[in-house]
């Protein structure tokens, strides 16, 4: 039988699909552990997966026919991979839960923090909570946060600081650790946006809500991270959240793995909040001037957050302070320091 050039690569194409499907379906137990880690960790999954225990020689056989699976398979290497990050805590023994639903990654970690006893805890990160879906996502201000089922990811993570730490500037610094991943996984131009925004020319990217509570003479700190991965914006979306949205997937054109952005994030947040706790917000000044997306730009600025009904007043965005305050330059030249629980800013067009 004589098939036409292009018609031939097509049928072998689908083929080839069905194959990899009928061998991800044979995959041992361990094989898909296997596969879930290399979705996970990439390039340098073989040293990975050995320092995990797994064998070398299994390892080695696996990996080319494991990523020809995740090639077609993104998406499910990304769930599977999502479903068995508890490996990946055995191995760095870390605190995690994750859910397959909640109303809050928030709220769930508050809870856990109310009956933990960190009193002779190092300072560090304490416990990561993730979540497929919330039902009652927030944001700041108590605006609504869109957290649909197997598309983004939601997670919070709980900080140990001592009592006696100035948080100013907390939230940019976790901002510009979040751009750092985003870029660093996905190539974008990304910015960030006072107080709590990564964006880029397109829209909302992420966002990022802090609570603290000072328990013991010390802080903990909860940071929920909200990053839209693979949502595809809409209308109806932005308008809901009175502000135009993107995603990762909508900006490369690609689904993008949640799991390596929640991992990502743990390994930079880590280190970062670190950082944060021995330099504070002066440690991140100068970043934050290389990517802000406010600077320069016309702003209005909403007392007491933003409303159709509310009355900004304009100025010009002039970066931000030692304590991490948005400095605008009104229209007769003075220096107004903004304060993120009191406003909401919105650019001028």
């Amino acid at each position: 039988m004589y098939l036409h050039g292009g018609y031939q690569q097509y049928c072998c194409s689908v083929l080839y699909v069905i194959g990899v499907r009928l061998a991800f379906m044979r995959l041992r137990k361990r094989q898909k552990m296997i596969l879930s880690q290399i979705s996970l960790y990439g390039h340098k999954s073989r040293r990975i997966l050995t320092g995990f225990g797994y064998n070398d020689h299994l390892c080695k056989n696996n990996i080319k026919k494991e990523h020809q699976v995740i090639q077609y398979f993104g998406t499910i290497a990304d769930d599977l991979c999502l479903n068995t990050l508890v490996s990946a805590q055995e191995a760095q023994d870390l605190n995690i839960e994750i859910h397959q639903s909640l109303d809050s990654t928030n709220t769930r970690l508050r809870h856990i923090l109310e009956s933990m006893d960190l009193t002779s805890s190092e300072y560090g990160l304490v416990q990561l909570v993730c979540s497929d879906e919330q039902t009652a996502g927030r944001g700041r201000m108590q605006r609504k946060w869109l957290s649909p089922p197997g598309q983004n990811t939601y997670t919070s993570f709980a900080f140990h600081f001592p009592g006696d730490l100035d948080l100013s500037g907390l939230s940019l610094a976790v901002g510009l650790s979040l751009r750092r991943v985003l870029v660093q996984q996905t190539g974008l131009d990304i910015h960030v946006k006072w107080p709590n925004d990564v964006v880029t020319s397109q829209g909302k990217l992420a966002g990022i809500l802090i609570e603290a509570l000072h328990q013991d003479g010390a802080w903990l700190v909860i940071i929920g991270i909200g990053v839209n991965v693979n949502m595809q914006p809409s209308n109806d979306t932005s308008t809901q959240v009175a502000q135009s949205v993107t995603s990762l997937a909508a900006e490369t054109g690609s689904t993008v793995n949640r799991a390596r952005i929640i991992m990502g994030l743990y390994r930079t947040l880590s280190g970062d909040m670190l950082r944060f706790l021995h330099d504070g917000w002066a440690g991140f000044a100068q970043e934050w001037k290389t990517v802000d997306r406010l600077a320069g730009q016309t702003v209005n600025v909403f007392e007491g957050g933003f409303s159709e009904h509310t009355t900004p007043w304009q100025g010009v965005a002039q970066g931000v302070d030692h304590l991490g305050r948005l400095q605008v330059e009104d229209t007769n030249g003075q220096i107004h320091a903004v304060l993120s629980g009191d406003v909401s800013v919105r650019l001028a067009f």
